[in-house]
C-alpha cells in the first residue's frame, strides 16, 4: 500500500522550485547594479534626485553636489567693501538676444489715465537696453547658514496703481513684511493676484481714492503676479523672500547685495520673459565681487 503522507522535507534541503527562485533573485538584484541603497546605476544619489537643495545647506561640494555642476559665474572684477566680516555681491544681468523694443499701451488712449505726466506709457514686461536687462531679480539661491539671516524689517513696502500702471513694475522684500496695495488714479482698479504659497488667492475692487489693501506673506514665494482686470496691459510680479540677500537690476542692468557672509554660493538670476540662470560665485569679507549673469530667453 502506498502512503499518501505529505512528503517532509529535510532541515538543510529547499525544494527545487526554492533554490531556483533563490537564483533568479540573485540573477535580478545583479541586473540592476549593486550600488549601495539610495543610489542608481550612475553612482547617483536618487535621494536627492527631485528635491531641491535645502535652503541655507552649506554643504562641501564634491562630485556628488549638485552645485558643484553648476558653472561659476563670470567674473568681471572686485572691489573693497567696508567690513571686516562682511562681504558683497555686485554685477550685471545681460541678454544674450537682441534689445527688445518697447511699444505704446492702451493707457496713452484712456482719459483716467493721463492724469501722471512721470508715468511712460511704455510696455515695461521687458526692458533691455544695449544687452542689459532691467528688472531682473537675483538673490543668492544656496549656500548661506540659516544662522545668519536676520530679521525681517518692519518697514511698510507699496505698490501703486498711478497712471494706470502698477509702478514698481517688479518689487521684491521679505516674508512678514506688509505690502499696501494703493491706488493713485482718479479711477477704478481691481487687485487680482495669485500666491498659492501664501493660499492668498483674490480679486478685489478698489474704487478712486479708497485706502489701501494690505497683505502680509510669511511664506517664501517667487513670482507672484498682480493684475488689473479693467486694463489688462497692467501687471507686476512681487518676490517674496526667506533672507535678506537679494536684488533687482537697475536700468543698466546693475545690481548690489551687500553685507553677505563669506562663503560660496549659487545665485539666480529671474526675469519674467526672459527666464532664469545661475552660477557659483564666492564671498571674502572686505571684497565686493563681480560676476555677470546671462539670461537666453
Amino acid at each position: 500500500m502506498k502512503d499518501h503522507r505529505p512528503a517532509r522535507l529535510h532541515p538543510d534541503r529547499s525544494p527545487p522550485c526554492s533554490r531556483l527562485g533563490a537564483l533568479l533573485t540573485l540573477w535580478i538584484c545583479a541586473g540592476c547594479g549593486g550600488g549601495a541603497a539610495g543610489e542608481d546605476s550612475t553612482g547617483v544619489d536618487d535621494r536627492t534626485q527631485g528635491h531641491e537643495e535645502p535652503k541655507g545647506t552649506a554643504r562641501p561640494r564634491g562630485p556628488g553636489d549638485r552645485r558643484s555642476k553648476i558653472p561659476e559665474a563670470a567674473r568681471i572684477g572686485t572691489e573693497p567693501f567696508a567690513s571686516a566680516e562682511l562681504g558683497a555681491l555686485w554685477g550685471v544681468v545681460r541678454f544674450s538676444g537682441k534689445d527688445i523694443e518697447r511699444f505704446p499701451i492702451g493707457a496713452q488712449q484712456k482719459s483716467e489715465c493721463n492724469h501722471h505726466p512721470e508715468i511712460e506709457h511704455l510696455s515695461d514686461v521687458t526692458i533691455v537696453h544695449e544687452g542689459r536687462v532691467q528688472d531682473a531679480y537675483v538673490y543668492i539661491k544656496s549656500g548661506f547658514d540659516p544662522d545668519d539671516v536676520p530679521a525681517a524689517p518692519e518697514t511698510t513696502i507699496t505698490l501703486d496703481q498711478r497712471g494706470c500702471i502698477y509702478t514698481p513694475h517688479v518689487l521684491a522684500f521679505r516674508a512678514g513684511q506688509k505690502l499696501q496695495v494703493a491706488n493713485s488714479d482718479p479711477t477704478n482698479h481691481n487687485v487680482n493676484l495669485r500666491a498659492p504659497r501664501n493660499s492668498q488667492m483674490g480679486n478685489k475692487n478698489m474704487g478712486r481714492g479708497q485706502a489701501p489693501l494690505e497683505f502680509v506673506f510669511e511664506r517664501r514665494e517667487l513670482e507672484i503676479r498682480f493684475k488689473c482686470d479693467i486694463h489688462p496691459w497692467m501687471g507686476s510680479v512681487v518676490h517674496v523672500q526667506d533672507h535678506p540677500w537679494f536684488a533687482l537690476t537697475d536700468a543698466e542692468g546693475k545690481f548690489m547685495i551687500p553685507d553677505v557672509p563669506p562663503g560660496d554660493y549659487v545665485v539666480e538670476a529671474i526675469h519674467e520673459r526672459l527666464g532664469k540662470t545661475r552660477g557659483r560665485v564666492k564671498v571674502e569679507a572686505g571684497q565686493a565681487s563681480g560676476f555677470a549673469l546671462i539670461l537666453d530667453g
